[in-house]
């Protein structure tokens, strides 16, 4: 998938027309385009003054950020993570003491790591909706705890501090897959 934004607007453009209707509910750019920076993809919607949401992918870190992974034999044989570089013994480590981070503070804060993670993406606007994938009821209302947790201005300056965009250790899939979906 192309992200350069004349194609998103073209794309955007002729799904109007083939629709028929005056505003699109839902576009899904799936995969970022590493060709182009995120910020044109997105500007080419004008994303923010139109009111276009966000979904962000995987929001819990591939189950990274509820901590639930203390160390590498804490996956199950046979887990899809076990391939993944950034669950990789190389990787484990480095990504784990982010992780430790927002264990830390969420006990700081009476709740989840998950219900943290999620909290702050929520912070990131109210036209970002995570959408965490789970297959327990239990995790599913865990998950919706997110809403109550508050962070402060602070809270969100000391993970900006402690987790710094692009900290995460290892690729997001391994060599041979990083090649189909990051086109």
């Amino acid at each position: 998938m192309s992200g350069r934004p004349e194609y998103v607007r073209a794309a955007c453009n002729a799904s109007l027309q083939r629709l028929g209707v005056d505003t699109i509910d839902l576009y899904y750019q799936h995969r970022v385009d590493k060709r182009v920076p995120i910020e044109d993809t997105v500007g080419a919607m004008a994303a923010r003054e139109l009111g276009i949401g966000i979904v962000p992918y995987s929001p819990l870190g591939r189950g990274f950020l509820t901590g639930r992974f203390a160390t590498i034999s804490d996956i199950p044989a046979g887990d899809y993570r076990l391939s993944s570089p950034r669950f990789q013994a190389e990787h484990f480590a480095a990504n784990r003491a982010l992780v430790d981070v927002v264990v830390q503070m969420a006990v700081v804060k009476e709740c989840t790591p998950a219900q943290l993670a999620l909290a702050w993406v929520l912070s990131r606007g109210e036209d970002v909706v995570p959408i965490p994938g789970t297959t327990k009821i239990a995790r599913l209302e865990e998950n919706l705890g997110a809403v109550n947790v508050q962070l402060t201005a602070d809270d969100l300056s000391r993970l900006a501090e402690m987790i710094p965009r692009g900290s995460a250790s290892g690729e997001r899939y391994p060599g041979g897959m990083s090649g189909l979906v990051d086109k």
